[in-house]
């Protein structure tokens, strides 16, 4: 398959002033004229070249055929000449009377409808503003400044994808941020060292996720280990992370991605849980 960047001039990715770009894959029939993005239904979507953790994408979409099923698929790592099997398809709603707690279906994944809202869409033909945010294990979805629903999602991190079945539908105004790899980490947390000086226990890993090789590591044959420091809050989950010794973009941001997933048994000192800094090691080795 021939791969085709679509660079969409109205979208900023991370960075202001990026080369805003999205990948065509698997034949996706769209059109980029003034501005405005057309999608024709059919297999293919377009995906983000990265994959990203948290991201707020914002865009205008109006359907030009009363069929039209556009969807963004959100926090998957697949995408290579296939459709994505794990993650998540975030249906776009163009009509009324659709039921709001449907409107995210997981691929082999689990979710939950933390708060459900209105939809209220405009007349048909016109304009619907809508927002969707990813932020941790939570998938927030708004059109026209109101929310729709909030879910609560078992994965983390990866690629954004935008597709449409059936129909014609066109989208404007499209802006996407994502969040730093590396977070700061508060100066004045526990080290391992300082641990076993204070004589507390270690924490102990309780549910390990195996970081995903992306599509073009794979491609391009690249190995290694992907160091990170972590902070391991006082409730086991894992609070900020920087990459200390990084292999390659797209496989740090998937070593950060499985390591936000992972639970631990909290350190502890002095018969309470405390917070703690520590050095994690994720491989990634073609076999």
């Amino acid at each position: 398959m021939v791969v085709v960047l679509l660079v969409l001039l109205c979208l900023i990715q991370t960075v202001p002033g990026a080369p805003p770009k999205l990948t065509n894959e698997n034949g996706a029939k769209a059109s980029l004229k003034n501005g405005i993005l057309e999608l024709r239904g059919g297999s293919g979507w377009l995906r983000t070249p990265r994959p990203l953790l948290d991201f707020e994408v914002k865009f205008e979409i109006r359907a030009l055929t009363p069929d039209a099923d556009p969807g963004l698929i959100v926090r998957t790592w697949r995408g290579w000449e296939r459709w994505p099997d794990v993650g998540y398809r975030l249906m776009i709603p163009t009509t009324t009377g659709v039921d709001v707690s449907h409107l995210l279906i997981g691929r082999r994944q689990n979710l939950r409808v933390i708060q459900q809202g209105t939809l209220d869409l405009r007349p048909p033909g016109e304009w619907q503003q809508v927002q969707v945010n990813g932020q941790g294990n939570r998938i927030r979805l708004a059109v026209n400044n109101i929310l729709v629903c909030d879910f609560a999602v078992e994965h983390y991190g990866g690629y954004l994808m935008i597709d449409n079945r059936k129909g014609r539908v066109e989208f404007r105004n499209i802006t996407l941020r994502s969040s730093e790899l590396n977070e700061a980490i508060p100066p004045d947390v526990l080290t391992d060292e300082q641990l076993k000086a204070s004589g507390g226990q270690e924490p102990n890993v309780l549910h390990e996720v195996k970081p995903i090789y992306t599509p073009e590591a794979m491609r391009g044959v690249i190995q290694g280990v992907v160091v990170i420091e972590a902070m391991v809050l006082a409730d086991g989950s894992v609070g900020p992370v920087r990459v200390t010794r990084g292999l390659d973009a797209d496989l740090d941001v998937s070593a950060v991605a499985a390591l936000k997933a992972w639970r631990f048994r909290p350190a502890v000192v002095n018969g309470s849980p405390v917070p703690i800094v520590v050095k994690v090691e994720m491989s990634f080795t073609l076999k």
